[in-house]
């Protein structure tokens, strides 16, 4: 079970050079396998003349109890790319990650061992660039609260490590917020600060 991970939070690029051949490394963020095939495709397109193009990614299904992963060597020798790339991103705690190195072969054999610490060396240097960004399994709930009422929650919400997602102002105020799953009592602290019962609505659970 998946309970916390990390994430780009935007794509990056970066570039290792060994023996004349170059190697791209990109990462991004991915949801599911359609956004992958689309990471791949995009890079595919703006590589045609790539001799390889290997990756590997990781993404959480069915909110958290479930991970899918996938890698490719892209007819490098078996084992020197895609799980190695792999490898790097259990490494670092990172799921819905995607991480492609295009290489364009330089004319120089490195070799199997060589190879696969390139591939390493590429991955890693595209994780360690990129902004990154957590992402935790919470709970969302709609809690409304008086006008006079709104700094103070906000406070406790901080205080607590929850994210206030949206704030609808009506007769009362309406604050979606996501509830670290690991936050035990949250209703019943809330409404003994508050010092009176709450109108709250459950929401789906989800990374956030």
């Amino acid at each position: 079970m998946i309970t916390e991970f990390k994430c780009p939070k935007q794509q990056f690029n970066t570039q290792v050079l060994a023996q004349g051949s170059k190697f791209l490394a990109y990462i991004g963020q991915i949801s599911d396998l359609e956004s992958a095939k689309e990471f791949i495709l995009e890079l595919k397109q703006k590589h045609p003349f790539a001799s390889h193009i290997c990756y590997a990614y990781s993404y959480v299904e069915n909110t958290g109890k479930s991970v899918k992963t996938k890698s490719s060597d892209d007819k490098e020798p078996a084992g020197t790319a895609g799980k190695p790339i792999l490898e790097c991103l259990k490494n670092n705690n990172l799921n819905n990650t995607i991480i492609c190195v295009v290489r364009y072969f330089g004319g120089t054999l490195l070799g199997a061992s060589n190879l696969l610490r390139t591939y390493v060396s590429a991955a890693q240097l595209a994780i360690d660039g990129a902004v990154l960004e957590s992402k935790i399994l919470s709970k969302k709930l709609c809690v409304a609260v008086a006008y006079n009422e709104l700094s103070k929650t906000e406070a406790f919400l901080k205080q607590n490590s929850c994210k206030v997602l949206d704030t609808e102002f009506a007769e009362d105020i309406y604050l979606t917020v996501a509830i670290p799953s690991s936050f035990v009592g949250f209703e019943e602290k809330l409404k003994d600060m508050l010092g009176h019962d709450l109108e709250i609505e459950n929401l789906e659970e989800d990374f956030v």
